[in-house]
C-alpha cells in the first residue's frame, strides 16, 4: 500500500506498531476517549517523525460520517487496517507483512 501510495513505508510501519501502545496507559485507563491521541502526543514528544505522531494520533479516525479523516497517508492507512482488523475479528494488533499470500490459507 505504501509503495503504491508513495508514502515512507518506515514511518506507517512505526505508527502501526505503536498506535495501541497507549493502551496500558493510566491516561487512557482512566480517560478512554483519549485512546490514539495521547499516543501520538507521547510519540510527539519521544522525538518520532511527524508524519508517525500524526499517524497514530489519528488512527481512530474518522469515528463518524461527520468526523475528520487522518490528516496524513500513513494514518489513513493505520486506521483503515486497524479498522479492517476490528470488523473482521481480527485481533487488534495490527499485522503488518511484507510477503505477499502465497495460498489460500495465507490469506487473513
Amino acid at each position: 500500500i505504501c509503495k503504491h501510495l508513495k508514502v515512507d513505508a518506515a514511518d506507517t510501519l512505526t505508527a502501526a506498531r505503536l498506535c495501541k501502545a497507549d493502551l496500558v496507559t493510566e491516561m487512557v485507563k482512566e480517560f478512554t476517549d483519549l485512546q490514539g491521541r495521547i499516543g501520538g502526543i507521547y510519540a510527539r514528544e519521544e522525538g518520532h517523525a511527524e508524519d508517525v505522531w500524526q499517524a497514530i494520533y489519528d488512527h481512530y479516525l474518522p469515528v463518524n460520517i461527520e468526523d475528520a479523516l487522518p490528516r496524513t497517508l500513513s494514518g489513513a492507512i493505520v486506521s483503515l487496517i486497524d479498522t479492517r482488523c476490528h470488523v473482521s475479528g481480527q485481533p487488534t494488533t495490527i499485522r503488518l507483512t511484507t510477503r505477499r499470500p502465497t495460498i489460500s490459507h495465507d490469506l487473513p
